[in-house]
């Protein structure tokens, strides 16, 4: 019967492992695809209100006050002109 036990116990620790790095996975790339329109706001257009998002959050980073996930288009963990920069070059384009 112990035996049984650690075989099923297994079993489930390996199905909660592939459950989260699926969903990891899944997420990363989600926000890839979300983020590298430079669509911040998801109206389907990069437009001047993208740009505003982005220079709001301007030298934050993961836990500051301003920090905005999606302004962090190249996902280097702070936002700065380069983020700003890609927004600009995809500027009046369609994302949806």
């Amino acid at each position: 019967m112990g035996r049984k036990v650690n075989v099923i116990a297994a079993i489930v620790v390996a199905a909660v492992i592939l459950y989260f790095v699926n969903a990891v996975y899944t997420a990363n790339i989600i926000s890839f695809q979300t983020q590298s329109t430079g669509d911040l706001n998801g109206d389907g257009k990069v437009n001047v209100f993208d740009l505003v998002i982005a220079g709001k959050s301007v030298n934050s980073y993961p836990g500051h006050a301003k920090w905005k996930p999606a302004a962090d288009v190249n996902r280097d963990n702070r936002i700065d002109v380069q983020d700003l920069d890609y927004i600009k070059t995809r500027f009046g384009t369609v994302s949806r």
